[in-house]
């Protein structure tokens, strides 16, 4: 069974210093690199066997990774946007 983990906000909500919520930004920007590239090697792994199947697995794969990290990236920005602004002193409160 998979190791549910939290969504990238709550884990950096939970960080305490600047140095842990950038430690945590870089470890799921790896995890993301990692699994985008092996869904895309499942891709061309699955157009060069001319297995339409697969490719559409791959495909829809892909899809769901990205459009799963692309929600969670306005977050993200949040959050570094909030470092920095500790950082400097600035207080941007909406």
């Amino acid at each position: 069974m998979k190791k549910q983990t939290r969504p990238i906000n709550d884990r950096l909500k939970r960080a305490k210093s600047a140095e842990s919520k950038a430690a945590t930004i870089k470890g799921w920007l790896n995890k993301w690199v990692r699994e985008q590239n092996q869904l895309i090697a499942d891709l061309e792994q699955a157009v060069s066997h001319d297995d339409y199947d697969a490719t559409c697995i791959a495909l829809g794969q892909l899809k769901m990774v990205l459009s799963k990290k692309m929600t969670a990236l306005p977050n993200i920005f949040e959050q570094i946007l909030k470092i920095d602004n500790a950082q400097s002193g600035i207080d941007n409160r909406d």
